[in-house]
């Protein structure tokens, strides 16, 4: 015999839906402070490029440890080292991709299209030829609502 729990009492009226009153203490991921330096401070591509290489790509990790703590240094640029020093040390590069994608751009995804159809290049008798044809593929024998496409 398997024995029932029963729920206390209580336990449903302590359950509050979320509202704007009542909210979660933690609200999900943290936005990044690099990537929000960087919007709300118009900060260039260019900018960006030459921290990169000035920066992240010529010092050790001792020095950047060092610039993080340097009050002197410019913000962005404590905030940017502090960014790279975090992935880093969970074995990713969230931060740099993002520093790369506003200095250099997103990298190009090629689209492949295949297909002989130029619908600019058609007249309109051909365009709904075309478009009969892979209708009565689609539908041999009656089109959908019983009507003609021609109609």
């Amino acid at each position: 015999m398997a024995t029932e729990k029963k729920m206390h009492e209580n336990s449903l009226a302590n359950l509050k839906p979320f509202s704007k009153t009542n909210r979660p203490a933690k609200t999900g991921r943290k936005p990044s402070q690099l990537k929000k330096y960087i919007k709300d401070n118009n900060i260039s591509r260019e900018d960006v490029a030459l921290m990169i290489k000035n920066v992240l790509f010529s010092k050790s990790s001792d020095e950047l440890v060092d610039m993080v703590q340097d009050k002197s240094e410019p913000m962005i640029v404590r905030l940017m080292v502090r960014a790279y020093l975090e992935d880093f040390k969970k074995g990713g590069l969230v931060n740099l991709s993002v520093l790369l994608d506003r200095a250099f751009g997103s990298p190009k995804q090629d689209v492949e299209v295949s297909g002989n159809i130029t619908v600019t290049e058609m007249t309109y008798e051909e365009r709904e030829a075309k478009i009969n044809e892979y209708i009565s593929k689609k539908y041999p024998g009656n089109m959908p609502g019983g009507s003609n496409a021609t109609d």
